[in-house]
C-alpha cells in the first residue's frame, strides 16, 4: 500500500508539467461535499479558507504556480452582482493575481490540502508564514482590521469563540455551563471579554451575565440550529463571509482565548500562533483532535498508511 503521506509519481510528474497552474477549489465530491446541490456548495467559510491555506502551502513546497478558484460553483459567500460579475468569492476578501489564461489547470486532490485541524503550535507557525507572506487583504478588510487592532491594543482582552447552531452535527459540544465556568474562572484578570459566536441566544446569555464588560461585533447571527451561511438564498453572502473573517481576526488579537473545536477558532491561531488558549471540548471531540494530531506526526515522519 502506498504511504498516505507520499505523492504518487504519476501525480508528481503531472504537477511538475510545464505551463500548469494548481487550482485550489471545491469540486465534485473530492472534499466530502454532499452539499453540492444544483451547483451550490454550502461549506463554511473557514473550511474553505483552510483548504486554500493548505493548498498554498502544498504549492509552495513543490514550487507550483497556484490559483484559488472559488468561482466554479455558487458558494454561500458568492455575490457576483456586487463584484462586477466576479463569482470567485475569495477575491472579495483577498487580492490575487489573475490566472494565466494559457496555463492548464490541475485540480487539487483531497490528500493534498483537506482542511484537517492539527492543533500543534509548530504547525500553526508554519501556516502563519503562509498567511502573512502570501495573503493580502482587500482595502476594506484591512481598514477594519487596523481599527480593531487600535481598539484592542488599549485593553487586556479575554477572547471567547462559542460555536453553536449546527456544530453538534460535527462534534459533540460541551454544556453551556462549562463554557461559562471557564470564563468566570479567568475574567477577573482581563479588562474586557470579546465574544465571537454564530448564535444569537449565546450572545444574549453573555450580555445578561457579563454586561458592560462584554465586547462583540454587531453581526448577523442565527436564532436556531441552522448555520448562518445556510439560511435562505444568501443574497448577502459577501457580508456573511466578511463577518466570519473579522470575528476570527478579532479573536486572534486577544490576550488569551477560550475556543471551540471549530474551524474559526483554529484559524484564529493560524493568524496568531502565539495566542495562549484552551479548548472547551467534549471527550469525543478531544479524542478526534488527538487522533488527527497523531496522523499529522505519522505524515510528518512519512509512515502514515491510512
Amino acid at each position: 500500500m502506498a504511504k498516505r503521506s507520499s505523492i504518487d509519481n504519476n501525480r508528481l510528474e503531472l504537477l511538475k508539467s510545464k505551463d500548469i497552474v494548481y487550482l485550489i477549489t471545491c469540486f465534485q465530491s473530492e472534499y466530502y461535499c454532499e452539499d453540492h446541490h444544483e451547483g451550490r456548495c454550502q461549506r463554511g467559510f473557514f473550511s474553505l479558507f483552510l483548504q486554500a491555506v493548505y493548498g498554498i502551502q502544498f504549492a509552495k513546497r513543490l514550487n507550483l504556480d497556484y490559483y484559488i478558484d472559488f468561482g466554479n460553483l455558487n458558494y454561500s459567500y458568492s455575490e457576483a452582482e456586487k463584484f462586477n460579475g466576479n463569482q470567485n468569492f475569495w477575491e472579495y476578501y483577498f487580492k490575487q493575481a489573475p490566472k494565466n489564461p494559457t496555463s492548464e489547470g490541475i485540480f487539487n486532490l483531497r490528500f493534498e490540502n483537506y482542511p484537517l485541524r492539527v492543533w500543534n503550535k509548530s504547525f500553526f507557525r508554519e501556516l502563519h508564514q503562509v498567511v502573512i507572506s502570501n495573503l493580502q487583504f482587500r482595502n476594506e478588510i484591512q481598514e477594519t482590521i487596523d481599527a480593531t487592532k487600535e481598539r484592542f491594543n488599549k485593553l487586556r482582552v479575554l477572547g471567547i469563540h462559542f460555536r453553536k447552531t449546527d456544530h453538534y452535527v460535527e462534534v459533540k459540544p460541551v454544556k453551556d455551563s462549562l463554557f461559562l465556568k471557564l470564563v468566570d474562572k479567568q475574567i477577573a484578570s482581563f479588562d474586557r471579554l470579546f465574544l465571537a459566536t454564530d448564535d444569537a441566544q449565546i450572545l444574549e446569555l453573555f450580555e445578561n451575565r457579563y454586561g458592560d464588560k462584554l465586547m462583540y461585533n454587531s453581526f448577523v447571527r442565527s436564532s436556531g440550529k441552522v448555520a448562518i451561511h445556510k439560511i435562505g438564498d444568501c443574497s448577502n453572502g459577501y457580508e456573511i463571509g466578511k463577518e466570519a473573517l473579522l470575528d476570527c481576526l478579532s479573536l486572534s488579537l486577544c490576550d488569551h482565548a477560550i475556543l471551540s473545536p471549530s474551524n474559526l477558532s483554529y484559524c484564529a491561531l493560524v493568524f496568531n500562533p502565539e495566542l495562549p488558549y484552551q479548548i472547551a471540548e467534549s471527550s469525543s471531540a478531544k479524542r478526534y483532535r488527538l487522533k488527527t494530531l497523531g496522523a499529522y506526526y505519522l505524515n510528518k515522519w512519512g509512515i502514515r498508511k491510512w
